[in-house]
Protein backbone atom coordinates (compact mmCIF):
# COMPACT_ATOMS: atom_id res chain seq x y z
CA UNK A 1 0.00 0.00 0.00
CA UNK A 2 1.21 3.40 -0.90
CA UNK A 3 1.75 5.41 2.31
CA UNK A 4 -0.28 8.58 2.32
CA UNK A 5 1.79 11.79 2.54
CA UNK A 6 -0.69 13.30 4.99
CA UNK A 7 -0.23 10.36 7.33
CA UNK A 8 3.55 10.74 7.16
CA UNK A 9 3.30 14.44 8.00
CA UNK A 10 1.03 13.63 10.95
CA UNK A 11 3.49 11.02 12.26
CA UNK A 12 6.43 13.42 11.83
CA UNK A 13 4.64 16.07 13.93
CA UNK A 14 3.83 13.43 16.53
CA UNK A 15 7.47 12.33 16.70
CA UNK A 16 8.62 15.90 17.34
CA UNK A 17 5.98 16.39 20.02
CA UNK A 18 7.18 13.22 21.82
CA UNK A 19 10.61 14.80 22.27
CA UNK A 20 11.02 13.98 26.00
CA UNK A 21 10.29 10.26 25.58
CA UNK A 22 13.08 7.72 25.00
CA UNK A 23 13.83 6.90 21.36
CA UNK A 24 12.81 3.23 21.62
CA UNK A 25 9.47 4.11 23.25
CA UNK A 26 8.92 6.88 20.75
CA UNK A 27 9.31 4.36 17.89
CA UNK A 28 6.77 2.02 19.51
CA UNK A 29 4.24 4.86 19.88
CA UNK A 30 4.71 5.92 16.26
CA UNK A 31 4.20 2.33 15.07
CA UNK A 32 1.10 1.98 17.26
CA UNK A 33 -0.51 5.15 15.89
CA UNK A 34 0.46 4.19 12.34
CA UNK A 35 -1.19 0.79 12.73
CA UNK A 36 -4.41 2.50 13.93
CA UNK A 37 -4.42 4.70 10.84
CA UNK A 38 -3.71 1.82 8.41
CA UNK A 39 -6.32 -0.35 10.10
CA UNK A 40 -8.94 2.36 9.69
CA UNK A 41 -8.02 2.70 5.99
CA UNK A 42 -8.23 -1.12 5.48
CA UNK A 43 -11.64 -1.28 7.14
CA UNK A 44 -12.99 1.46 4.89
CA UNK A 45 -10.90 2.01 1.73
CA UNK A 46 -13.11 4.96 0.79
CA UNK A 47 -12.55 6.70 4.12
CA UNK A 48 -11.18 10.23 4.06
CA UNK A 49 -7.63 10.33 5.49
CA UNK A 50 -8.18 13.81 6.91
CA UNK A 51 -11.19 12.57 8.88
CA UNK A 52 -9.25 9.58 10.23
CA UNK A 53 -6.39 11.80 11.40
CA UNK A 54 -8.84 14.29 12.92
CA UNK A 55 -10.51 11.49 14.89
CA UNK A 56 -7.16 10.67 16.52
CA UNK A 57 -6.69 14.27 17.63
CA UNK A 58 -3.94 16.77 16.93
CA UNK A 59 -0.40 15.31 17.12
CA UNK A 60 0.40 17.55 20.09
CA UNK A 61 -2.66 16.32 22.03
CA UNK A 62 -1.84 12.66 21.30
CA UNK A 63 1.77 13.21 22.39
CA UNK A 64 0.66 14.92 25.62
CA UNK A 65 -1.41 11.86 26.59
CA UNK A 66 1.66 9.62 26.28
CA UNK A 67 3.80 12.13 28.16
CA UNK A 68 1.33 12.30 31.06
CA UNK A 69 1.18 8.49 31.24
CA UNK A 70 4.93 8.51 31.84
CA UNK A 71 4.86 11.35 34.36
CA UNK A 72 6.45 13.78 31.93
CA UNK A 73 5.46 17.39 31.48
CA UNK A 74 3.33 18.03 28.37
CA UNK A 75 4.87 20.35 25.81
CA UNK A 76 3.07 23.66 25.25
CA UNK A 77 1.87 24.14 21.68
CA UNK A 78 4.11 26.41 19.61
CA UNK A 79 3.14 30.06 19.59
CA UNK A 80 2.43 30.44 15.90
CA UNK A 81 -0.47 31.55 13.80
CA UNK A 82 -2.57 34.18 15.53
CA UNK A 83 0.06 34.85 18.21
CA UNK A 84 2.75 35.47 15.59
CA UNK A 85 0.60 37.99 13.75
CA UNK A 86 -0.34 39.63 17.05
CA UNK A 87 3.35 40.17 17.89
CA UNK A 88 4.09 41.47 14.40
CA UNK A 89 1.14 43.85 14.70
CA UNK A 90 2.42 45.25 18.01
CA UNK A 91 5.92 45.76 16.55
CA UNK A 92 4.42 47.46 13.51
CA UNK A 93 2.43 49.87 15.68
CA UNK A 94 5.51 50.73 17.75
CA UNK A 95 7.49 51.47 14.58
CA UNK A 96 4.65 53.64 13.27
CA UNK A 97 4.53 55.64 16.53
CA UNK A 98 8.31 56.24 16.39
CA UNK A 99 8.12 57.44 12.77
CA UNK A 100 5.19 59.75 13.60
CA UNK A 101 7.09 61.18 16.59
CA UNK A 102 10.12 61.93 14.40
CA UNK A 103 7.95 63.56 11.72
CA UNK A 104 6.16 65.70 14.30
CA UNK A 105 9.49 66.77 15.82
CA UNK A 106 10.91 67.87 12.48
CA UNK A 107 7.70 69.56 11.37
CA UNK A 108 7.47 71.58 14.58
CA UNK A 109 11.21 72.31 14.78
CA UNK A 110 12.85 74.22 11.90
CA UNK A 111 15.97 72.53 10.52
CA UNK A 112 18.04 75.65 11.01
CA UNK A 113 17.61 78.99 12.79
CA UNK A 114 20.07 81.83 12.18
CA UNK A 115 20.32 85.07 14.15
CA UNK A 116 22.85 87.15 12.23
CA UNK A 117 22.88 89.99 14.76
CA UNK A 118 24.04 87.78 17.60
CA UNK A 119 26.03 85.40 15.40
CA UNK A 120 23.98 82.45 16.62
CA UNK A 121 23.15 79.32 14.59
CA UNK A 122 20.84 76.55 15.84
CA UNK A 123 20.49 73.33 13.81
CA UNK A 124 18.00 70.44 14.22
CA UNK A 125 16.04 72.03 17.04
CA UNK A 126 19.12 72.95 19.05
CA UNK A 127 20.91 69.60 18.79
CA UNK A 128 23.78 71.56 17.22
CA UNK A 129 24.38 75.09 18.50
CA UNK A 130 27.00 77.59 17.30
CA UNK A 131 27.58 80.84 19.17
CA UNK A 132 30.11 83.12 17.48
CA UNK A 133 30.00 85.71 20.27
CA UNK A 134 31.51 83.44 22.93
CA UNK A 135 33.24 81.06 20.50
CA UNK A 136 31.33 77.93 21.55
CA UNK A 137 30.29 75.07 19.28
CA UNK A 138 27.94 72.56 20.94
CA UNK A 139 26.90 69.15 19.59
CA UNK A 140 24.45 67.44 21.94
CA UNK A 141 26.15 67.32 25.34
CA UNK A 142 29.63 68.03 23.91
CA UNK A 143 30.85 71.63 23.89
CA UNK A 144 33.92 72.82 21.98
CA UNK A 145 35.01 76.30 23.02
CA UNK A 146 38.03 78.58 22.97
CA UNK A 147 38.75 77.38 26.51
CA UNK A 148 38.34 73.75 25.49
CA UNK A 149 41.14 71.71 27.01
CA UNK A 150 41.61 67.95 26.83
CA UNK A 151 44.45 66.09 25.10
CA UNK A 152 46.98 68.52 23.65
CA UNK A 153 48.72 68.04 20.28
CA UNK A 154 51.25 70.61 19.07
CA UNK A 155 53.93 70.54 16.43
CA UNK A 156 55.55 71.99 13.34
CA UNK A 157 56.96 70.56 10.13
CA UNK A 158 58.96 72.09 7.31
CA UNK A 159 57.13 71.53 4.04
CA UNK A 160 58.55 70.91 0.58
CA UNK A 161 55.61 71.16 -1.87
CA UNK A 162 57.31 68.61 -4.12
CA UNK A 163 57.03 66.11 -1.27
CA UNK A 164 53.73 67.17 0.34
CA UNK A 165 51.21 69.35 -1.48
CA UNK A 166 47.97 68.69 0.44
CA UNK A 167 46.57 68.38 3.97
CA UNK A 168 43.42 66.53 4.97
CA UNK A 169 41.37 66.87 8.15
CA UNK A 170 38.97 64.02 9.04
CA UNK A 171 36.74 64.65 12.04
CA UNK A 172 33.43 63.88 13.73
CA UNK A 173 32.86 67.08 15.71
CA UNK A 174 35.48 69.72 15.03
CA UNK A 175 36.36 73.38 15.25
CA UNK A 176 39.14 74.52 12.92
CA UNK A 177 40.86 77.86 12.36
CA UNK A 178 43.17 77.96 9.35
CA UNK A 179 45.52 80.80 8.40
CA UNK A 180 48.75 81.39 6.52
CA UNK A 181 52.09 80.37 7.95
CA UNK A 182 55.32 82.29 7.65
CA UNK A 183 57.48 80.61 5.08
CA UNK A 184 57.25 76.88 4.40
CA UNK A 185 56.49 75.71 7.95
CA UNK A 186 53.28 73.87 8.78
CA UNK A 187 52.36 74.31 12.47
CA UNK A 188 49.42 73.09 14.51
CA UNK A 189 47.98 73.60 17.97
CA UNK A 190 45.23 71.01 18.51
CA UNK A 191 43.13 69.61 21.33
CA UNK A 192 40.86 66.58 21.37
CA UNK A 193 38.55 64.50 23.53
CA UNK A 194 38.90 60.71 23.85
CA UNK A 195 41.94 60.57 21.58
CA UNK A 196 44.56 60.39 24.34
CA UNK A 197 48.18 60.17 23.30
CA UNK A 198 47.55 58.03 20.22
CA UNK A 199 48.89 59.38 16.94
CA UNK A 200 46.39 61.47 15.01
CA UNK A 201 48.74 62.51 12.21
CA UNK A 202 50.06 60.40 9.37
CA UNK A 203 51.45 60.74 5.87
CA UNK A 204 50.05 59.08 2.77
CA UNK A 205 51.72 59.71 -0.57
CA UNK A 206 51.91 63.49 -1.03
CA UNK A 207 49.27 64.13 1.65
CA UNK A 208 49.48 64.88 5.38
CA UNK A 209 46.42 63.60 7.25
CA UNK A 210 45.08 64.91 10.56
CA UNK A 211 42.73 62.13 11.64
CA UNK A 212 40.36 63.13 14.45
CA UNK A 213 37.64 60.70 13.32
CA UNK A 214 37.81 58.67 16.55
CA UNK A 215 37.80 61.76 18.81
CA UNK A 216 34.51 62.84 20.39
CA UNK A 217 35.52 66.45 19.71
CA UNK A 218 38.52 68.25 18.28
CA UNK A 219 39.80 71.82 17.99
CA UNK A 220 42.72 72.97 15.84
CA UNK A 221 44.50 76.19 15.00
CA UNK A 222 46.67 75.46 11.97
CA UNK A 223 49.09 77.67 10.03
CA UNK A 224 49.47 76.47 6.46
CA UNK A 225 52.20 77.22 3.88
CA UNK A 226 51.26 79.08 0.72
CA UNK A 227 50.19 76.93 -2.22
CA UNK A 228 49.03 73.86 -0.30
CA UNK A 229 45.65 72.20 -0.84
CA UNK A 230 43.47 71.69 2.24
CA UNK A 231 40.60 69.18 2.47
CA UNK A 232 38.17 68.91 5.39
CA UNK A 233 35.39 66.37 5.82
CA UNK A 234 33.09 65.60 8.76
CA UNK A 235 29.48 65.61 9.97
CA UNK A 236 29.63 68.53 12.42
CA UNK A 237 32.09 71.38 12.09
CA UNK A 238 32.95 75.04 12.61
CA UNK A 239 35.54 76.36 10.13
CA UNK A 240 37.30 79.74 10.04
CA UNK A 241 39.52 80.75 7.12
CA UNK A 242 41.76 83.79 7.64
CA UNK A 243 43.07 85.36 4.42
CA UNK A 244 44.00 81.97 2.95
CA UNK A 245 46.87 81.69 0.48
CA UNK A 246 45.98 78.01 0.07
CA UNK A 247 43.06 76.27 -1.65
CA UNK A 248 40.30 74.76 0.49
CA UNK A 249 37.74 72.03 -0.16
CA UNK A 250 35.35 71.31 2.73
CA UNK A 251 32.33 69.01 3.01
CA UNK A 252 30.38 69.40 6.27
CA UNK A 253 26.88 68.18 7.11
CA UNK A 254 26.04 70.57 9.96
CA UNK A 255 27.92 73.71 10.95
CA UNK A 256 29.18 77.09 9.82
CA UNK A 257 32.05 78.48 7.78
CA UNK A 258 33.53 81.98 8.10
CA UNK A 259 35.81 83.29 5.37
CA UNK A 260 37.97 86.40 5.69
CA UNK A 261 39.44 86.97 2.22
CA UNK A 262 42.73 88.72 1.61
CA UNK A 263 42.57 91.91 -0.45
CA UNK A 264 45.75 90.90 -2.29
CA UNK A 265 44.54 87.47 -3.37
CA UNK A 266 42.05 86.40 -6.05
CA UNK A 267 39.63 83.63 -5.12
CA UNK A 268 37.39 81.35 -7.12
CA UNK A 269 34.40 80.41 -4.94
CA UNK A 270 32.18 77.35 -5.22
CA UNK A 271 29.85 77.59 -2.22
CA UNK A 272 26.64 75.67 -1.51
CA UNK A 273 24.22 75.28 1.42
CA UNK A 274 21.10 73.09 1.27
CA UNK A 275 19.40 74.57 4.34
CA UNK A 276 20.76 77.93 5.48
CA UNK A 277 22.35 81.09 4.08
CA UNK A 278 25.42 82.20 2.12
CA UNK A 279 26.87 85.70 2.16
CA UNK A 280 27.85 87.39 -1.09
CA UNK A 281 31.36 86.66 -2.34
CA UNK A 282 33.15 88.07 -5.39
CA UNK A 283 34.53 85.18 -7.39
CA UNK A 284 37.39 85.63 -9.85
CA UNK A 285 37.63 83.98 -13.25
CA UNK A 286 41.41 84.22 -13.20
CA UNK A 287 43.01 80.84 -13.92
CA UNK A 288 45.44 81.38 -11.04
CA UNK A 289 42.71 82.26 -8.53
CA UNK A 290 42.76 80.21 -5.33
CA UNK A 291 39.89 77.72 -5.14
CA UNK A 292 37.56 77.87 -2.12
CA UNK A 293 34.98 75.08 -2.35
CA UNK A 294 32.56 74.66 0.56
CA UNK A 295 29.56 72.28 0.68
CA UNK A 296 27.22 72.47 3.68
CA UNK A 297 23.94 70.66 4.22
CA UNK A 298 22.69 72.66 7.21
CA UNK A 299 24.30 75.92 8.33
CA UNK A 300 25.73 79.16 6.99
CA UNK A 301 28.73 80.47 5.09
CA UNK A 302 29.55 84.05 6.01
CA UNK A 303 32.06 86.64 4.94
CA UNK A 304 34.22 88.46 7.47
CA UNK A 305 35.94 91.79 6.94
CA UNK A 306 35.06 94.83 4.83
CA UNK A 307 34.43 94.26 1.15
CA UNK A 308 36.45 97.29 0.08
CA UNK A 309 39.68 96.51 1.90
CA UNK A 310 39.76 92.85 2.83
Amino acid sequence: MKINAKMEEYLSQLERALGAIATSEKAEIIMEIKSHILSAIDNDPNANVDQILASLGAPQMVANRYLLERGLRPVSPPKTGVFKWFVLGILGLCTLFVILAILIFYNLSPIIEIDERSGHVSILGGMIDINEMDGTFQIGSTTISDGFSKSKHEGRKSIDLKEFDSIRFDFTNGKFELENSEGATLSWDCESQNLGSQSFMRESGHEIIFDFGSAAASKCDVKIPKGMKVHLQGPNGRLKLKRPNFSVSASITNGSVSIRPSKNVKYRYDLSVVNGIIDEFNSSADKDAISIKIALVNGKIDRKGKRSDD
